[in-house]
């Protein structure tokens, strides 16, 4: 089970690390940095969503991203066919043309988007731009390049991979909602189960502008603890770092490993230590 789009810190390695340790009930569970989704995933080919008993509540910060996720629910067919075409019409002079067009035009523009057209637009600006990188400027406009040296169609159509994203969310009857973890967070409740998934400490921040920073993991930390005391179960994934080991004291942490095949620096992709933790003594 593969994401529809290529994600920086995508989860499909550490599966591995986190399927095990998800609880074997709980309420509702959320997944406030939602990127690829490759928990959400994972867990749906693993029958584990039906551990819960309310539908999921997915959601992220980042509005293109969100906006494809639920086109991807609701209009699998059309972004897989309109994907088909823009693979056909592969060129830097399309990606160039779509970008303007995604920047220019909110995914609720009222007569602006087709069926399956937004999700179809991202996902291929996704898997055309330069590395699958996903940059934006102080505007919160989106301005990673094209990949000049990719092969002319190589990998845009991603039918297999939305049919089955779409099948989960469909089935689970998800929610999937564009907003920042804190107000994600104030939808937990005592016996929900959350995997966080945030931007790592010290590496690449700018999914949004502003970016993720240091002052946002301790605030995530606290907000953690305190709910993980009202009976919320948490799994994070995050950088193994000094700060990391020391806001997360207490909880279980495991040292991990991860391999990003999508990197900022392509001659860096050697696996790296991480951690994850959770907010339970096993």
């Amino acid at each position: 089970m593969r994401s529809f789009v290529k994600w920086v810190g995508g989860k499909q390695r550490s599966l591995k690390h986190i399927l095990p340790h998800v609880p074997a009930s709980f309420r509702r569970y959320h997944e406030p940095f939602l990127g690829g989704g490759a928990v959400f995933l994972g867990m749906g080919e693993a029958g584990l969503l039906s551990n819960g008993s309310l539908p999921p509540f997915l959601s992220d910060f980042n509005h293109i991203l969100a906006a494809t996720w639920r086109e991807v629910q609701t209009h699998p067919r059309e972004t897989a066919e309109l994907l088909e075409l823009f693979r056909n019409l592969d060129s830097e002079q399309l990606y160039l043309d779509l970008r303007v067009y995604l920047n220019e035009h909110h995914a609720d523009d009222e007569g602006r988007w087709e069926s399956g057209q937004y999700a179809a637009t991202f996902i291929y600006l996704n898997r055309a731009g330069f590395n699958g990188l996903f940059r934006v400027n102080k505007q919160g406009e989106l301005n990673a390049s094209f990949a000049k040296t990719r092969p002319t169609g190589k990998n845009i159509v991603q039918t297999e991979a939305i049919t089955a994203a779409s099948a989960f969310l469909q089935q689970t009857q998800a929610v999937v909602a564009d907003q920042g973890y804190l107000a994600a967070l104030d939808a937990v409740k005592a016996g929900d189960f959350v995997y966080l998934d945030p931007p790592y400490d010290g590496t690449y921040a700018n999914y949004t502008f502003p970016p993720f920073t240091q002052d946002d993991q301790v605030q995530l930390a606290r907000r953690v603890r305190g709910m993980a005391a009202a009976g919320a179960s948490f799994i994070i994934s995050n950088s193994d770092t000094s700060l990391i080991r020391e806001l997360y004291e207490g909880f279980t942490i495991l040292e991990t490993t991860r391999t990003n095949t999508v990197n900022t620096n392509t001659a860096d992709r050697s696996p790296k230590r991480d951690l994850t933790i959770l907010s339970w003594r096993p």
